[in-house]
Formats: structure tokens, C-alpha cells, sequence
């Protein structure tokens, strides 16, 4: 990225970095962690052409929001669980767009007591071309 003068580092996270959550403290320090760490990298490689940003997730389908029974839609303002192809689709514009650095975005249906980072998309962004299929999502979150 560094001889390239072009990169994108897109970390995944939770909104549980900024309120808690419902999975612990410990899994909330660890997400709050990553937010030092992706500022750290935008402050210092954003001259460099590589812009750094998170996406903070509130509860996505996932195997791990799935085995927890106290996790129920009705948390979600929007009454229902995010989708993973949500998640996908935030990184690619954060791919897309040199013009975000240091952000942190959070997908989380409308859930009080969290930050909003309102991103408005110009004509030429194309859902349908960005789409990915579900397999190839979980890469993303690994």
C-alpha cells in the first residue's frame, strides 16, 4: 500500500465499542480497542494515500448473534436483525471513497444512544453492481 500510494483499510467492529452491548465487557473493550488502533492508522497513513475506517455493526446475522437467545429483533428500532450483505455493502463504499478517513460508521437500524455518520450516495453508486454473495461475506467479517 505504502509504494503503491493507495490503500484502504476497512476494520470491522461493533456498536458494542461505544455502549456496551449485550455480549460483555470484555467483548465491548475489544471493539473499543480496534477504534484507537483504526484512528492510529488513519492519522498516520492518510498522506500516504490510505485512509483508514471502521464499520461498527450493531447485531448482524450471524452464527454468534444466532446462538444467543437474549438477542431478539425487537432490540433493533427497525424490528429486525441487520443483514451481512449490509456490512458488505458499507466496506465497498468505504473501498470506493477516498474522501472518509479516520470514520467510524455505525449500522445499528436505528438503535438510540449511538453515533450516526449519515453518508449520502452520489448517482453513480450501483447496488447491484457491488453486490456479493452471501458466501463470499463472511471473508469480510473474518
Amino acid at each position: 500500500m505504502l509504494r503503491a500510494k493507495w490503500g484502504r483499510l476497512i476494520f470491522i467492529s461493533s456498536t458494542a465499542a461505544n455502549v456496551g452491548g449485550v455480549v460483555g465487557p470484555h467483548y465491548a473493550a475489544s471493539k473499543a480497542g480496534m477504534i484507537g488502533l483504526m484512528h492510529s492508522y488513519a492519522s498516520n497513513l492518510v498522506k500516504a494515500g490510505i485512509t483508514a475506517n471502521m464499520i461498527s455493526p450493531a447485531l448482524v446475522e450471524t452464527d454468534m448473534v444466532r446462538s444467543d437467545l437474549r438477542i431478539t429483533p425487537d432490540r433493533i428500532p427497525v424490528g429486525r436483525i441487520g443483514r451481512v450483505e449490509e456490512v458488505v455493502e458499507a466496506a465497498v463504499m468505504l473501498a470506493r471513497i477516498g474522501y472518509i478517513a479516520g470514520q467510524a460508521i455505525n449500522l445499528n437500524g436505528g438503535a438510540r444512544g449511538l453515533h450516526f455518520l449519515v453518508i449520502k450516495l452520489d448517482s453513480s453508486f450501483d447496488p447491484e453492481v457491488t453486490a456479493i454473495p452471501r458466501a463470499a461475506c463472511s471473508l469480510i467479517l473474518l
